[in-house]
């Protein structure tokens, strides 16, 4: 799922609404071929389909519609649910783009346009968003991820589908007739093919289900045990890989749904990598970084020793179950074995995964709660009648 933790009435409610979408599409897909030959304005409105504008634009060259409404129709069709991918971003951030594609190229263009890209590229990309091989949902999804306001959202959207859709209208506009006598052979089987869409709609997941069922294993399957793989390398970070530390880190919080609070710049943290406290260890699969663990060496009043504060640790989607996250722990473990201080992290109680992962390694769990006071609240309290119970 693309959120963390129990869903909140906002994340049941879109996902609802997108599952709306989903069944209008169903029901009007049988309708498709009456609706283009008798109403493709109407079909146009309800689909955003080009082959209605199209078609309504042909209709239009012989007098059975005005061009302007089926240009309007069109695009209003195409950008209708648009919205909702972009609430999607607003709401899930990095995890829903995760979900639209696999691709870490594509992760990682995704992260640097909602962290430092221009904002002039993403809002063309929203434009042109509905050209072919564009990923559009990538792209709507990421306006909303990197708070791009809706009404400039729906702006461009509605501009780049204006522009695409009067394209196609001219196109349809100047076949005319041969467009119109195209579109009603179609209407003769409009019956055949509806009849068959329903059919194949019904037939195809019982077939499914059947070929299931009569499927038997020959053999049982052998399962394999899951390795590092060997050509995974972890290290540390210095100075020199500040760039890379900071990417790392914006996918981190936008994974935790906190961007906002990743401040620290690149050239900032050239100067942490170069301190001796801070510890950053990078793991490389396939000649590319694909998770890292933080950690900062820190004085434990309490004990009157150090300890190392583990910060962070992330491995990418596209890495994980691979042993990279256990190698990253294992190596600060060995890196750690001189100076034997005890590695303390927080875990959110909800993160199950994590938390199952932390007991196989051996490590002790037990719930706190973290206040932080930020400089603003500080400078507004004025401290009286509270009680002094703030033992750690």
């Amino acid at each position: 799922m693309p959120w963390q933790g129990p869903a909140t009435r906002v994340d049941v409610a879109l996902v609802a609404a997108i599952l709306g979408v989903v069944a209008l599409g169903v029901v009007t897909r049988p309708l498709t071929p009456f609706l283009l030959a008798e109403h493709p304005v109407l079909l146009g409105l309800l689909t955003g389909d080009l082959v209605a504008v199209g078609a309504g634009a042909a209709f239009a060259r012989i007098g059975e519609a005005p061009l302007w409404l089926v240009v309007v129709a069109g695009a209003v069709g195409m950008v209708k649910f648009d919205w909702l991918t972009w609430w999607a971003g607003r709401q899930w951030g990095a995890r829903i783009i995760r979900m639209f594609t696999a691709g870490d190229r594509a992760q990682r263009l995704a992260a640097r346009a909602t962290h430092r890209g221009a904002p002039w590229v993403l809002r063309l990309a929203v434009v042109a968003a509905v050209l072919p091989g564009v990923p559009t949902a990538v792209v709507y999804a990421v306006a909303g991820w990197a708070g791009m306001r809706l009404l400039t959202f729906l702006l461009l959207d509605l501009l780049g589908a204006a522009l695409i859709t009067a394209l196609v209208a001219g196109l349809g506009y100047g076949l005319g007739q041969r467009a119109v006598d195209v579109v009603l052979v179609i209407d003769r089987y409009a019956s055949a093919v509806s009849l068959s869409l329903i059919g194949a709609m019904l037939l195809v997941p019982l077939l499914r289900r059947w070929i299931t069922r009569s499927r038997r294993p020959t053999a049982p399957r052998e399962t394999t045990p899951v390795t590092t793989p060997p050509d995974v390398r972890v290290r540390a970070a210095g100075p020199a890989d500040a760039d890379i530390v900071r990417l790392l880190v914006g996918e981190m919080a936008a994974h935790q749904d906190q961007a906002e609070h990743v401040t620290s710049t690149a050239e900032r943290w050239r100067e942490l990598l170069a301190r001796d406290e801070v510890t950053v260890l990078l793991a490389e699969h396939d000649g590319g970084p694909v998770g890292y663990v933080s950690a900062v060496r820190r004085l434990h009043l309490w004990s009157g020793d150090d300890v190392l504060a583990l910060d962070d640790l992330y491995v990418r989607d596209h890495a994980r179950d691979l042993g990279i996250g256990r190698a990253l722990m294992h190596e600060l473990a060995r890196r750690n074995a001189a100076a034997r201080l005890t590695i303390t992290w927080g875990v959110q109680p909800d993160n199950h995964d994590a938390l199952r992962f932390y007991r196989r390694l051996g490590a002790t769990l037990r719930e706190k709660v973290v206040a932080a006071w930020p400089v603003d609240a500080q400078a507004g309290s004025s401290g009286r009648g509270a009680p002094d119970r703030s033992r750690p």
